[in-house]
């Protein structure tokens, strides 16, 4: 079976999970050996097997004026506006916007993208193998990512997204500020650097060296027009990059700082994004109308689980029209349930990604009414989520063995000091101020059980997940080719060019204005 296939098909949405330390805790001390933990082993050890690495600097699109190091993506949703060859439209055509549409072409002719997803796919893999099962080899593999990707600077990305999603021309000076959400996955990521113990002198080193690298880029988010003008956008990019930056200082360790980033977003674009009904009149007007309301409600969800690490109670922040993320999870519902019919464009519809969605919502407001629950059932009925080992250690986890009570994050994920290493549960005491409307086991009305639904979801045997991968990812070998190839013994070893992607899962697809 081929593991690295069956963990890029996980959706977009766990691109922006939150570490659940509990359930890695509750993992590590049942000591079981179960599905769950051999399939984390297997996928882990698939991993540290390999030699090879990801970078920025293996691509062929270069252009004067920028670096080698530096990130480059093209604009997605632009085609030229010229009937010339793709080689002469690059710097004889003017380029136009149309949603929905965009030039694959022009896409394939940077993997940076691809490079970035697949670093944020086995970095926590690798976290989590090496928390649960204590095998130096896990860290020494993703210590050496680590090092290629953000540190050496031979293989390193410049910390700056200053050529993300650029508009070809004659001359290049800059990307566009839409670039910044080809990071969110770091948002994740980061996280997942707290489960590293007992390192090396020269993994503690990296270790620094990473951090240094998310100040800089920080930085750059806070203080450049392209990172300004994303992090103050009205519609997803201006949700997704609030995450982005709330969770680097955390990470950081200046909660302030993050405090700050997530009451701005509340006091600014979070007022216009609900209306009355519980829709997003600027994710529904989009060509993807159903993919992108999920996109940014996802995102909204990952922000307010953040804010309660940090006494924010985002579950009850109200818009301008008086709506809560509650009012716009009841909108996918009746859709859900197929009491109503989703209009407009998008073509196939999955509402296999609302699962997870329904569930964290459910842990904070409750589900007196079994309406999130029985949403979830109906669209198990029509969709079965292929395994993933990272959907079981997040908040945004599939399984419902941790949501009566509810999933909840119940102390900071970043250890004090800047520092990796997981706190124990038992040493640290919870920094964050529940939300008044958060259910426990004293405030639910009406039990749930959930556990019936785990037990279907635990019956089903890994191996069988290859046929489960949904028809729109068939056929996709996104992993192969996207690693340079290294030579252990040198650390500047050159790097080999990326084999062409037709189409990246939708893990690895970027959403842009």
């Amino acid at each position: 079976m081929d593991i690295a296939l069956l963990w890029v098909t996980v959706h977009a949405t766990l691109q922006k999970e939150v570490l659940n330390l509990r359930i890695l805790e509750q993992t590590k001390a049942a000591a079981a050996d179960n599905a769950r933990t051999r399939y984390t082993r297997r996928f882990a050890d698939d991993l540290a097997q390999k030699t090879s690495y990801y970078t920025v600097t293996n691509r062929t699109d270069y252009w004067p004026g920028i670096s080698k190091n530096d990130y480059v993506s093209y604009a997605v949703y632009f085609v030229p506006d010229c009937s010339a060859p793709i080689i002469k439209a690059l710097t004889e055509c003017k380029w136009k916007r149309q949603d929905g549409g965009g030039s694959k072409t022009l896409a394939a002719l940077s993997n940076n993208p691809q490079q970035v997803s697949a670093l944020c796919n086995d970095i926590p893999a690798l976290a989590v193998a090496s928390y649960l099962f204590g095998d130096p080899k896990y860290a020494q593999r993703a210590f050496f990512l680590l090092d290629k990707f953000f540190v050496d600077s031979a293989t390193r990305m410049n910390p700056n997204l200053k050529y993300g999603q650029i508009l070809p021309a004659a001359t290049v000076t800059s990307g566009r500020p839409q670039g910044v959400v080809e990071l969110t996955c770091f948002s994740s990521m980061v996280q997942f650097l707290s489960l590293f113990s007992n390192l090396t002198p020269d993994q503690r080193r990296t270790y620094q060296a990473v951090t240094a690298w998310f100040q800089s880029y920080s930085n750059w988010l806070r203080t450049t027009t392209q990172g300004q003008e994303e992090l103050n956008a009205d519609n997803n990019h201006g949700t997704a990059a609030r995450l982005q930056l709330a969770i680097y200082q955390l990470f950081l360790q200046d909660r302030q700082a993050s405090k700050d980033t997530l009451n701005q977003f509340i006091q600014g674009a979070f007022q216009g994004q609900i209306d009355a009904t519980g829709g997003q009149p600027l994710e529904l007007a989009r060509a993807a109308s159903f993919d992108y309301p999920v996109l940014n409600l996802s995102t909204l969800i990952t922000l307010a689980v953040i804010a309660d690490q940090v006494g924010i109670d985002m579950w009850h922040a109200r818009t301008g029209n008086g709506t809560t993320i509650q009012t716009a999870m009841d909108y996918f519902v009746p859709y859900a349930m197929g009491q109503k019919t989703w209009k407009g464009g998008n073509g196939g519809l999955d509402f296999s990604q609302l699962t997870a969605m329904f569930q964290r919502v459910a842990g904070a407001y409750g589900d007196a009414d079994h309406k999130y629950y029985n949403a979830i059932r109906k669209i198990n009925k029509l969709y079965v989520k292929p395994n993933n080992w990272q959907a079981l250690y997040t908040d945004f986890s599939y399984g419902f063995d941790n949501m009566n009570p509810p999933s909840l994050i119940d102390r900071p994920v970043f250890a004090s000091g800047g520092s990796p290493g997981p706190v124990p549960a038992s040493s640290v005491a919870s920094s964050a101020s529940p939300s008044a409307g958060t259910m426990n086991s004293s405030s639910a009305s009406t039990p749930v059980n959930y556990a019936e639904l785990q037990s279907a979801q635990d019956s089903q045997p890994i191996s069988s997940t290859v046929a489960m991968v949904p028809a729109e990812h068939a056929g996709f070998q996104p992993v192969a080719g996207l690693l340079a190839t290294a030579t252990p013994t040198s650390a500047t070893a050159p790097t080999t060019s990326m084999t062409s992607v037709s189409k990246p899962p939708r893990c690895m697809q970027h959403k842009s204005l």
